[in-house]
């Protein structure tokens, strides 16, 4: 029976065929109820299927703005901490080098899970235990 009724209302209406709120399944069961989408599963709401209603205002295109610069402003300062950490990075390398690559092993251990620091001589922890660069 509800098959029938499908294919007569897309008889009359191609455009029935489409998915939206006005096609053949919504004719023949009737409108949507807030809630979950039918025959889509139980993941999707109807604003995430077919939009707003034509016509509908949102009424948080403010929010949406606001959401956006927010997220912009998140990305930038994002970018700007990836930047200082890539020169601190750099300075640790540089001060590595300058110290002959000798490392305590428990600093070297911590430069290699961290996996970011551009240092070659990470592999070459001191094997001393006097690490003052005075008393060599």
């Amino acid at each position: 029976m509800i098959k029938e009724a499908i294919a007569n209302v897309e008889r009359q209406d191609e455009s029935s065929k489409h998915l939206s709120q006005n096609d053949s399944l919504a004719q023949v069961l009737g409108k949507e109820h807030p809630g979950r989408v039918r025959t889509l599963g139980a993941e999707l709401c109807p604003t995430q299927v077919f939009g707003n209603a034509a016509g509908q205002s949102s009424g948080s295109s403010e929010q949406n703005e606001e959401y956006e610069r927010r997220i912009a402003e998140l990305i930038a300062k994002i970018e700007e901490e990836q930047a200082k950490r890539q020169l601190m990075g750099k300075v640790l390398g540089y001060i590595i080098q300058q110290q002959g690559g000798n490392l305590p092993a428990d600093v070297a251990v911590t430069l290699d899970d961290l996996g970011s620091i551009p240092t070659s001589s990470r592999a070459r922890p001191s094997s001393s235990g006097n690490h003052d660069p005075q008393q060599k």
